[in-house]
């Protein structure tokens, strides 16, 4: 079974080698408004508006270049970068851990690539809660 799975209607993007450790999970914080005064002074204002969940540093290794392939396509033509919301699973939890998210940033790093024609890369995602 796929260790992360992403959903969106009929299309599903899955990472068979997991998630890397160390990912992060920023609550929802309080919208708050800071200006400073002519004089100098700070002023703060509470919105009262909570801001959404945030899954930092989802780190995917050993992502070969026909998977990194098919993650940009997937990108580019189911989520459309941050536009469309999706559903992360995440099998590796007991229960599996499923939220709808949007990709709010991501980036790829070389991992190693001793053969030119065969690249591994670390798929780095942040996704926030719909």
């Amino acid at each position: 079974m796929p260790t992360v799975v992403w959903t969106k209607d009929a299309s599903t993007l899955t990472f068979t080698r997991g998630v890397q450790a160390g990912s992060a999970l920023k609550p929802g914080q309080k919208y708050v408004v800071t200006k400073r005064s002519a004089g100098g002074t700070r002023y703060s204002y509470n919105m009262g508006a909570t801001t959404k969940q945030v899954l930092e540093g989802i780190n995917f290794p050993h992502i070969t270049k026909a998977k990194f392939d098919e993650i940009i396509t997937w990108i580019q033509t189911v989520a459309v970068e941050s536009l469309h919301a999706f559903t992360h699973t995440d099998n590796s939890q007991s229960p599996a851990y499923a939220k709808t998210v949007f990709l709010k940033d991501w980036w790829f790093t070389f991992e190693y690539f001793a053969d030119p024609a065969s690249p591994l890369f670390t798929f780095h995602a942040v996704l926030e809660e719909d």
